[in-house]
């Protein structure tokens, strides 16, 4: 080879050389200082800023109507579903005749306890006098009422009657001792003057020891009537305590019966009050005007699950912000005030070109989706309403699908290359 060529080789290659090593002196420069952005993609939906209301039903039942559809518009207190009420109107009206037993029970042994000719109806009573059952009730104790006042009166006559017939009797018994008493004294006198004239032998033994006998005779009659008096009068008070004692008892009778009544009525009144506000809550009505959205009631004669979600109300012109989730890798990249660039979607569609938001929340720990176990931090990204309606030309609903990418720290291509290996070679000093 020549000399020439052997020049013009060593040429080029210094050429080369000296190309190379400005491309890659320039390229490194150009790593080393050159800013490039980067963005974390998080996939959510929007939703009302704080306000919106979730629609549910403590107990659940029947789906008996649906008065409204996603989309519809309503008012705060309108119905928006209704459940059957059959079974919980027949728990009602079953606890409701209960108490209007019990009540006319109460009334009428309220009466028999003080003393009342006639039972008074109560005044929880008077609204339903109307009724039907009601009135059954009332007349029912009425007549009870009356029967029982007819027994005691009847037992009360038999005593006083029995009273009134002791005191004839004793009255009688201390006449005749009386009598007795009085025939005494005449016979005393009598026997003195015998006596006198039998000591001067003017008398006769037989006609003397006779009238001691009567003597004697009318002295034992006498004490038998006085004996038999006080005996009467044992049963006169025997009598006397045996009323108060039928009365005693039946107003023992009377207020036990009516302290049961009264537990029993005080544990149905929270019955019936549980059953009222059940039956009440059957209608289900919006706790806010808004918009209905997310509703899962279609069909009549479904079944509500106690503490399910229905649907939402969204109060209309209300601040709106994407709730987006992000995985636990890029939460270190997310910070308050992040800008971001936010897309709606159709489906797999895009509806827009990107409008701008900001990142106002970031969960401070992360939750768990219920159905694939993942775990996510939770943000929520700020909109301008009015200018993302006026970009769409639609008005901006909840529920909608969106896709945000929240822009990261500016970062140099050399750091991006470099991170992987120095992560990697602290890892393996950590292990050492």
């Amino acid at each position: 080879m020549s000399e020439q060529v052997l020049k013009e080789i060593r040429q080029l290659n210094r050429t080369v050389t000296i190309g190379l090593a400005l491309t890659l002196g320039l390229g490194g420069l150009w790593a080393a200082t050159a800013p490039i952005s980067g963005a974390v993609v998080a996939r959510g939906e929007v939703a009302v800023e704080g306000n919106q209301k979730l629609i549910q039903h403590p107990q659940g039942g029947t789906i008996a109507a649906i008065m409204v559809r996603d989309g519809d518009r309503i008012e705060a207190g309108d119905v928006v579903l209704r459940l059957d009420a059959t079974q919980t109107r027949a728990t009602a009206s079953v606890l409701q005749a209960q108490w209007i037993s019990l009540k006319a029970r109460e009334a009428r042994l309220l009466a028999e306890r003080d003393g009342l000719r006639q039972i008074r109806m109560p005044e929880d009573l008077q609204p339903l006098k109307h009724l039907p059952g009601v009135r059954q009730a009332m007349d029912g104790e009425v007549a009870l009422f009356r029967t029982r006042e007819q027994t005691r009166g009847g037992f009360a006559t038999q005593l006083r009657e029995r009273k009134s017939q002791v005191s004839l009797e004793r009255t009688s018994l201390m006449k005749l001792s009386a009598a007795r008493r009085q025939e005494m004294q005449f016979l005393s006198k009598e026997l003195g003057g015998i006596q006198r004239l039998y000591a001067r032998g003017l008398a006769t033994t037989n006609r003397l020891v006779n009238l001691q006998r009567d003597m004697t005779r009318l002295q034992a009659e006498a004490m038998q009537f006085e004996s038999d008096t006080l005996r009467l009068g044992g049963r006169s008070d025997e009598v006397e305590l045996e009323i108060l004692r039928r009365t005693a008892e039946h107003q023992t009778e009377v207020v036990d019966a009516l302290r049961d009544i009264q537990v029993k009525l005080a544990e149905l009144d929270e019955r019936r009050l549980a059953a009222a506000d059940t039956l009440a809550k059957l209608e289900v009505k919006a706790p806010q005007s808004g918009v209905v959205f997310g509703s899962i009631v279609h069909t009549v004669g479904g079944v509500v699950a106690p503490g399910q979600t229905l649907m939402r109300i969204v109060p209309e012109d209300q601040p709106l912000v994407v709730q987006a989730r992000i995985a636990p890798r890029d939460v270190d990249q997310v910070a308050l005030g992040s800008a971001a660039a936010v897309k709606l979607l159709a489906g797999n569609r895009r509806l827009a070109e990107p409008f701008n938001g900001k990142v106002v929340h970031v969960s401070a720990d992360t939750a768990r989706d219920e159905r694939s176990g993942e775990a996510f931090f939770l943000v929520r990204i700020s909109l301008d309403r009015m200018a993302a309606e006026r970009q769409l030309g639609v008005r901006l609903q909840s529920g909608v699908q969106a896709e945000a990418f929240i822009t990261t720290a500016e970062r140099t291509v050399l750091s991006y290359l470099v991170e992987p290996l120095s992560d990697q070679f602290a890892r393996s000093m950590r292990e050492r």
